[in-house]
């Protein structure tokens, strides 16, 4: 593998194994009537999952617990199938902290969420953990609905 390095004062630039590195101390400038950069078509990225640690818990002060029923989000399961129960989930306080996460039970429930301090809290369900499907029912039944003794004109 061929390389050629430049280095002066502070600053190097370095040219080979299809990669070009330059550094410097200072001041980075280019200029140019036009400046490409026709790179690949796409590269692939993938970003480190990067731990969320939960709010840690006093033992000295008061302890304060909610829990949030997600059940209402969806039909019964037995109405259309869905239900949400097993939907992942995390809690945060209104600074962003994170404060819990997990899956919700059977019950579409989430886990008791416990804090020190009386905390008004957010809950969001994590992506791709909902279907969502626009629900119609005919014409005819709305007709009846709206107009029970059938004397529509």
């Amino acid at each position: 593998c061929k390389k050629f390095t430049i280095i002066t004062d502070g600053a190097s630039y370095e040219i080979g194994g299809g990669q070009i590195t330059s550094k410097t101390s200072g001041v980075h400038q280019r200029f140019a009537g036009q400046h490409l950069f026709p790179g690949p078509v796409a590269v692939g990225l993938e970003l480190p999952v990067m731990p969320k640690t939960p709010l840690k818990l006093n033992p000295e002060k008061p302890l304060y617990s909610q829990q949030f029923d997600l059940s209402h989000l969806t039909h019964p399961i037995d109405e259309l199938g869905y239900t949400s129960q097993n939907k992942p989930y995390s809690v945060y306080d209104k600074q962003g902290g994170l404060i819990a996460s997990g899956m919700t039970d059977a019950q579409g429930l989430t886990d008791h969420i416990f804090t020190n301090d009386a905390t008004e809290l957010v809950v969001l369900v994590d992506e791709n953990a909902w279907t969502v499907e626009e629900y119609f029912e005919d014409n005819d039944s709305l007709d009846e609905a709206d107009d029970p003794k059938g004397e529509s004109a």
